[in-house]
């Protein structure tokens, strides 16, 4: 099974069979940023964290709050994590 395939199933148990509402996925090294593309989630999204972090928090609180939240994060340009506080 192909390490992309792997990835999808296990997202999908997390928000299908688990009942999570938003995950985080921290890719420091970023390998999978380019990849990001090919994941496909039913009523999910799917979003990159890239300095749009309140942007992103008020979509998924007052916008769209009863929505499934996938987002992705690696390093910022400056070299830190970037996180989202709730």
């Amino acid at each position: 099974m192909s390490e992309l395939k792997n990835i999808q199933q296990h997202l999908e148990r997390l928000f299908n069979y688990d009942g999570n509402r938003i995950v985080f996925w921290h890719d420091e090294p970023e390998e999978y940023k380019d990849e990001l593309d090919n994941i496909v989630l039913d009523d999910v999204n799917i979003l990159r964290v890239q300095n749009n972090e309140y942007t992103l928090k008020y979509r998924m609180l007052r916008e769209e709050p009863k929505k499934a939240n996938f987002l992705f994060t690696g390093l910022t340009k400056s070299g830190k994590i970037s996180t989202i506080g709730f």
